[in-house]
């Protein structure tokens, strides 16, 4: 203890010692310090002034190097994740209603052959379908059948639906629920949605692990609740902020008309009592009113649920031309002269090639009377003349020679 008060006497020598310096020592001398509580007090002291500085420095690293997530950055993450379940409904939409479509197609077709079968043969009839309305059903081939059957059953499990697992799959990390700790009303607000997000994708992977054909319509409510309820809780949290008008009108318009390349005219959509519900389930879950946008997603519905898409079916050239019967014939004419005045030239040729095959059965059939063959052979040849002055020139070379072929006909 001397030793300690000599060496602040040695320190302190030549100088006034300050009243400070000398409660040091009266503090000393009474707690009764020795040297290596003085060296381990200065070690420790050391060792807080370098932890102090330590955390200093990290937290400075971690300001410069963490995203600043704010509330406007948590506005846009909602809008990915409006647009991903704006996503999720249109392609089970269009699935439903290809379904349907082709469903529906498949019963005319089976009637129609049925009727085909039992009478020998069948009136004029084509598909109810708008989008199938040119068809010709006795033209149509099996493997065209086949395809319609197999759309009629649906998907038999997620895998067939959707291009890779994740597609469905709803991106709760868009969500962060820290930002409204403090805020005890917007918090249970939050964490509810983020329950049910993780419900839905919780549900999802094990639907995708069954073999059996899944419930299209239970997905379709399911994305349609939880639509609803990020809508409500984003308009609740942000308020009257203008932003959210942008969220649900203008993003999710841009969203439309960038994947709406296919324009078709009304007459070719689908019929409404198809997709009205579909029409249903967009209004009520994105509250949309835009006209302009509820159109295109008709157009949009009715282009991606087309029931001769993926087929691999050209009726131009696969159809099956073969005229066995009058009434096909007569079929086959008027076919021809829509297709001229759509200036398909190169299909209503395959036409009158065929009927001009047929005239030249017609004249070796005992049961063909002179009146009927003059008749039909004049229909024809108008046909040919027609096609012998379009501006195709491979179209009006090849009919000169039918033209030809049909004159030389003559009813023996």
């Amino acid at each position: 203890m001397n030793m300690i008060i000599s060496i602040l006497t040695a320190m302190t020598s030549g100088l006034e010692r300050s009243a400070f310096s000398k409660f040091i020592e009266n503090c000393a001398s009474w707690i009764g310090f020795d040297v290596w509580d003085w060296f381990a007090f200065l070690v420790a002291s050391v060792s807080l002034y370098v932890a102090y500085v330590t955390f200093k420095s990290q937290r400075r690293t971690e300001k410069n190097t963490q995203a600043l997530l704010t509330l406007d950055a948590q506005l846009m993450l909602f809008s990915d994740l409006f647009l991903k379940l704006y996503t999720i409904q249109m392609r089970v939409l269009c699935e439903v209603v290809r379904k349907r479509r082709a469903l529906e197609a498949c019963c005319e077709l089976y009637e129609y052959k049925a009727k085909l079968k039992m009478d020998g043969h069948c009136e004029e009839r084509t598909f109810t379908d708008c989008g199938m309305a040119d068809l010709y059903l006795s033209d149509i081939p099996d493997s065209l059948t086949k395809h319609f059957e197999e759309l009629s059953e649906g998907c038999r499990s997620y895998k067939e639906l959707v291009s890779f697992p994740n597609d469905f799959m709803i991106p709760i990390q868009n969500i962060h629920p820290e930002l409204f700790y403090n805020n005890e009303f917007q918090f249970l607000m939050i964490n509810r949605l983020v329950t049910h997000i993780d419900d839905f994708n919780h549900k999802y992977e094990y639907l995708l692990q069954k073999k059996d054909t899944p419930d299209l319509e239970m997905i379709i409510e399911d994305v349609s609740r939880i639509a609803r309820e990020t809508r409500d809780t984003v308009k609740e949290i942000y308020l009257f902020n203008d932003k959210v008008q942008k969220l649900y009108s203008g993003i999710l318009a841009n969203q439309i008309d960038e994947i709406d390349g296919f324009r078709s005219s009304e007459e070719d959509t689908v019929r409404n009592d198809l997709y009205e519900n579909c029409l249903i389930e967009f209004k009520n879950s994105f509250k949309i009113a835009d006209i302009r946008i509820l159109n295109n997603i008709t157009r949009i519905i009715s282009y991606r649920t087309d029931p001769l898409k993926d087929s691999y079916f050209d009726y131009s050239t696969d159809s099956d031309l073969t005229v066995i019967t009058y009434e096909k014939a007569e079929r086959i004419l008027k076919m021809g002269k829509e297709l001229f005045d759509e200036k398909d030239y190169s299909f209503s040729l395959r036409c009158a090639e065929a009927l001009v095959d047929y005239l030249s059965k017609m004249a070796v059939m005992q049961d063909v009377n002179d009146d009927e063959f003059n008749y039909f052979k004049a229909k024809v040849t108008e046909l040919l003349h027609c096609l012998n002055g379009c501006e195709d020139e491979v179209a009006w070379e090849e009919t000169t020679t039918l033209i030809e072929q049909t004159d030389l006909l003559n009813k023996h």
